[in-house]
């Protein structure tokens, strides 16, 4: 009787809202997943919803969007017997922004130091595991201190040309302790594309330190693999899934 009930269910909808809700939910999934770094159970936690819905709406996605994600989610938990946290007043107050303000995102805003420091402050709030936050801090203190661009450090789609390669960063020792850290960059921008050696220095007393961010990370990684930044399972961090950590920032007007 089960499958019988699980086949009327499916086949209440039509079946191009069957694709479209399906796409949702995969997603969503994404969202949870790659940029949280959670699992993506049932009920879903209203924190979860809501940080999916500005991460929709600083994507430029349109209300109608965004108001058919929320329909998956609730569609998702009602089937099944679920109180829905699309309900709740907090989603509610979201969609209604979403409808009544048109966001244009600042992307020429600087990443000063203060701002810098701020994002910082802030990734222990937005991302919940813990290694995922030690590896967003290091990112994004060694590409402060090092100027470079997303695509300079991390993979880009399928090219791994520009990613930092473990063996291409080089610690400098003051007696026991490490001071600075070195990396190769077989393509530097500021070099218009030449090889450059790039030196990280120690910034003590500051959040934003690239020495003391990626000793931190190097402790936490987990041996083997040969590029520098890598997921708990050495899986190679890309671009994409770090674009979506900072567009997350973003719509908490971080940057």
């Amino acid at each position: 009787m089960d499958r019988i009930v699980n086949y009327l269910l499916t086949h209440s909808l039509a079946k191009s809202t069957q694709k479209t809700y399906s796409r949702v939910w995969d997603q969503l999934q994404d969202f949870v997943v790659g940029v949280l770094g959670v699992p993506c159970l049932l009920p879903v936690n209203v924190r979860i919803v809501s940080q999916y819905v500005a991460y929709l709406y600083t994507d430029g996605k349109a209300y109608s969007t965004i108001l058919t994600a929320l329909s998956v989610v609730a569609f998702a938990h009602r089937v099944r017997g679920l109180e829905s946290p699309t309900d709740l007043f907090l989603i509610k107050k979201l969609l209604a922004g979403v409808k009544m303000n048109a966001y244009v995102p600042d992307k020429r805003r600087p990443i000063l130091l203060h701002l810098l420091e701020q994002m910082l402050e802030v990734v222990d709030n937005v991302v919940p595991v813990s290694y995922n936050r030690i590896l967003v801090k290091a990112i994004l203190a060694v590409m402060f201190a090092g100027g470079f661009c997303v695509g300079e450090v991390l993979q880009s789609g399928d090219v791994l040309d520009h990613a930092v390669r473990i063996d291409n960063v080089f610690a400098v020792w003051n007696a026991s302790r490490v001071m600075a850290y070195v990396i190769y960059m077989p393509s530097y921008k500021h070099l218009a594309g030449r090889v450059a050696y790039v030196r990280l220095n120690e910034h003590k007393g500051s959040v934003a330190c690239p020495v003391q961010a990626l000793l931190h990370y190097l402790a936490a990684r987990p041996s083997g693999g040969q590029f520098q930044f890598t997921h708990i399972n050495q899986a190679v961090v890309t671009r994409e899934w770090f674009v979506l950590i900072l567009k997350v920032l973003q719509c908490l007007e971080v940057i």
